[in-house]
């Protein structure tokens, strides 16, 4: 399912003016001045109006367009972020039926440690998830710390509405959480701590969220014992 980003209104804005549009023609003393002429201008405005009257009501439209468009991108905003934590109940929910949590340590991150990922991927002990490495075996978590982590993956608290890439490097996932139900529904969750954000995947499920502050403290302390096999000097880069 993609993310569910509302797409902005166009803002519209009037080309560029010529330099005759607004060149003082003279005018003989006693006169009215001559009006400018702008086709194609806003609807409501005028073709022919005076000079100073045109740029005040230029100038009001174009304000009242922006507020406009900034409510309903707000108002958008606010729709989505509810639409997108509840795409992801029916993920989130399978955790609550599954007995097994498997933990996927990532490895090195793709844009600030090309060297190290190059080396580590000729490991024969690497497989894919979602399309990212990881390192195997997975490791089977207590359970004690499942529970936290049901916790923790399961509450819509952990989670709001993805709100755009950040300055990192671009998602890295530095765990995977993964669970197979009942009726055999295989699902993961990769945790990026540089970005900050995760990410739920399943056959037919690719959802991105940010990750609340609390849950991110909380992630890093249940997942620290799990840093085994990337490299220690980079082990928390995202």
């Amino acid at each position: 399912m993609p993310v569910c980003r509302p797409r902005p209104p166009t803002l519209f804005s009037l080309a560029p003016a010529s330099p005759a549009d607004y060149s003082q023609q003279h005018v003989p003393s006693g006169q009215i001045p001559k009006t400018i002429t702008r086709p194609g201008t806003l609807d409501g405005i005028p073709e022919s109006t005076p000079n100073m009257e045109f740029h005040r009501i230029k100038l009001l439209a174009e304000m009242q367009i922006a507020i406009t468009a900034l409510v309903t991108i707000s108002v958008g905003l606010m729709a989505c972020s509810d639409r997108n934590v509840g795409a992801s109940s029916g993920v989130r929910d399978s955790l609550l039926r599954t007995k097994e949590l498997l933990i996927h340590e990532g490895l090195p991150h793709q844009a600030f440690e090309p060297g190290a990922l190059g080396t580590e991927r000729l490991r024969e002990d690497v497989e894919d998830i979602a399309g990212y490495p990881f390192y195997l075996p997975a490791v089977e978590v207590g359970e004690d710390e499942k529970n936290s982590l049901k916790l923790l993956l399961s509450s819509k608290k952990s989670i709001s509405s993805f709100s755009g890439e950040k300055p990192c490097g671009g998602f890295h996932p530095d765990f995977a959480v993964s669970w197979t139900t009942a009726m055999n529904e295989s699902f993961a969750a990769l945790i990026c701590f540089g970005c900050d954000e995760i990410l739920f995947v399943s056959p037919s499920t690719r959802i991105r969220y940010d990750l609340s502050s609390s849950s991110i403290s909380e992630l890093k302390e249940v997942l620290a014992r799990f840093k085994l096999k990337r490299p220690a000097d980079h082990a928390t880069s995202g």
